[in-house]
């Protein structure tokens, strides 16, 4: 967050002068302790006017009465604009927060189709192995076997996973039409993804795969800043991620081998074509008023500035003054209260920056943000290789090349459920997923044999799976 006062900045005097909203804080904390304030507030029963809060401090807050409708405060304030960039992805989280048909939340929407995961490849270990593009498992296993090489990285294995097993989660399972993390429509009712046989089949490929010494035998113990590291040292050409990756090791790798060179792809299927991937609901939060709130329209209000502010002005003293402060280098518009995010707000920024780039767009015609990245690439031209990841994500052959094919041809598998965290998942989400990881990790290092797949679903319905899944289907039905 920028040093300067939550109750007195740009944005604040913006709510004022064009609404008369005055912002005045009950209570401000770290963020780390920002949920257990909330969790307090609502023991206690007062709780603020306007606020952010989760999935199930939303259904506890609606239970407990401690809530108005924001139905017309947000239908009838929300600008056309507004209502356009936070539906650009569909209506579902919108209606993820209707309770008896009306809207007692807005919804913070998040990037979810836009941060779908792509491959990362070196292009420069593709040309050098003269391997495929990984267009389905054949030649994904290919590069696999060729990137397995110490000449390349150093390092005799191609994929590095970590103790969470998120490459097998977030690459393996969608080839094979495997839906991990959500929930699917399964035989006129709701199942879980973790436990249906795709995952089987999946994890039966990386169990052959972990054999063949492609995996990190280290993946155990591995963690997010480990894989960053080996990223960062160029001992891997492989991995994958959301579009905002190259920021961060990739980046790190790119100015200490000026030979990197960076292609991407999306997840194939085993035979062939895109493979589907897995998202959410596509919720950060969700923006309450109290029962006790006089002007719950605000949050609607404040969200349509937002929106005029970061997504859609060209003016460069709205970008000195509401999105980065170029002399200080403040992030100004992190202190926009209640905001929502444009769903495909990257995507668009990829194709504005290519027409300036290419000389079809004037600088002057960008959007204040975009007009930071534009001069971010033109630095990088430039020759300053910090501003490395910034062209590739956004540059005329970055990573929005591979996340444009699953937006145009909506290759997304969206949770089915949507409702209010259950009872049960309470009790067992947290010991099911640790069966999963010790179940699944066993299996690959050869602990226990994929036949044991069947008993470890049983297991799993048994230790309370089976719960959870009676009350989403309860949820299912009644919807």
């Amino acid at each position: 967050m920028a040093d300067l006062p939550l109750d007195d900045n740009s944005w604040t005097q913006l709510y004022l002068d064009r609404h008369g909203i005055i912002l005045e804080y009950l209570w401000v904390c770290d963020g780390s302790q920002y949920n257990e304030k909330v969790n307090l507030a609502i023991m206690s029963g007062e709780i603020p006017d306007i606020m952010q809060v989760t999935d199930q401090q939303y259904q506890q807050l609606y239970e407990a009465d401690l809530l108005t409708s924001v139905d017309s405060a947000f239908y009838d304030y929300a600008t056309a604009d507004t209502i356009t960039c936070t539906t650009e992805q569909g209506e579902l989280a919108y209606e993820a927060c209707k309770r008896n048909g009306e809207l007692y939340a807005i919804p913070f929407v998040t990037l979810v189709k836009e941060n779908a995961h792509v491959l990362y490849l070196r292009q420069d270990w593709l040309d050098q192995t003269g391997s495929p593009n990984p267009t389905d498992l054949a030649s994904f296993e290919q590069i696999l076997a060729d990137f397995a090489n110490p000449d390349l990285g150093g390092v005799n294995f191609s994929i590095c996973d970590n103790k969470n097993m998120s490459f097998f989660k977030n690459v393996v399972c969608p080839m094979f039409g495997g839906a991990y993390t959500i929930w699917i429509e399964k035989d006129g009712g709701l199942a879980y993804g973790a436990i249906q046989p795709e995952i089987r089949d999946a994890l039966a490929q990386y169990v052959t795969w972990y054999q063949n010494g492609y995996i990190d035998p280290e993946f155990i113990t591995n963690d997010g800043p480990k894989i960053v590291e080996k990223i960062a040292s160029s001992q891997i050409g492989l991995n994958y991620g959301p579009f905002s990756s190259p920021l961060s090791g990739w980046t790190s790798a790119a100015q200490l081998d000026e030979n990197i060179e960076m292609s991407y792809f999306t997840i194939p299927t085993v035979t062939g074509g895109m493979a589907k991937m897995p998202i959410g609901t596509g919720i950060a939060g969700y923006w309450v008023a109290s029962a006790e709130c006089e002007h719950p329209e605000a949050i609607t209000l404040m969200i349509n500035d937002f929106i005029d502010k970061f997504y859609l002005s060209t003016s460069e003293e709205d970008a000195n003054t509401y999105i980065d402060d170029i002399t200080s280098g403040l992030a100004l518009w992190q202190h926009s209260y209640c905001r929502s995010y444009r769903g495909f707000k990257n995507y668009q920024q990829s194709i504005d920056v290519g027409q300036y780039l290419n000389g079809q767009l004037d600088y002057e015609n960008l959007t204040a943000d975009s007009k930071g990245v534009a001069t971010r690439i033109d630095q990088f031209k430039n020759g300053d290789i910090s501003t490395w990841g910034w062209n590739e994500i956004y540059g005329l052959d970055g990573i929005f090349g591979a996340v444009e094919q699953l937006i145009k041809n909506d290759s997304y598998i969206q949770t089915a459920y949507y409702g209010a965290p259950t009872e049960s998942m309470g009790s067992y989400n947290s010991t099911l997923e640790d069966l999963c990881i010790e179940t699944f990790t066993d299996i690959t290092v050869g602990k226990k044999d994929i036949s044991y797949f069947d008993t470890f679903v049983e297991e799993y319905l048994a230790q309370g799976g089976q719960k959870i899944q009676d009350e989403v289907n309860e949820w299912y039905a009644n919807k």
